[in-house]
C-alpha cells in the first residue's frame, strides 16, 4: 500500500454520501496502516454532481489547498468532451480498448 501515489474514485458522490454502505469501507481503506497519508498522495474525485455535503465528507480525503473542479452545471455532461459509444463483442474488448487509449 506504501507504494501508491494516487486514489481515485470514480461516482464519488455515490461513494462518499451519508446513505452510501461505501463510505465507511473508504474511509477503513484511507486509515489502513501503510496506506499513504493525504500529503502523500494526489487524490481524484469524480463526479457528474457534489453536493456540499458530499464536499464536507470528501474534505478529509483532500489536501486543505484542493480544488473542485464544475462546468457550472448540477447535473450536466461537459458539452466539451467528447463522448463515444463503441459496441463490441466481449472477445473483442482489450483489442478494441488498446486502439482508444
Amino acid at each position: 500500500l506504501h507504494n501508491i501515489k494516487f486514489f481515485v474514485l470514480d461516482e464519488a458522490d455515490r461513494m462518499l454520501g451519508n446513505d452510501s454502505s461505501f463510505y465507511t469501507d473508504v474511509m477503513n481503506l484511507v486509515r489502513t496502516p501503510g496506506f499513504p497519508s493525504v500529503a502523500n498522495r494526489q487524490t481524484l474525485l469524480f463526479s457528474a454532481t457534489f453536493t456540499k455535503e458530499v464536499q464536507d465528507l470528501a474534505a478529509e480525503l483532500l489536501k486543505k489547498d484542493h480544488a473542485f473542479v464544475s462546468n457550472g452545471r448540477a447535473v450536466a455532461a461537459n458539452p466539451l468532451v467528447k463522448q463515444h459509444f463503441v459496441e463490441v463483442a466481449f472477445c473483442f474488448k482489450f483489442v478494441v480498448v488498446s486502439f482508444v487509449t
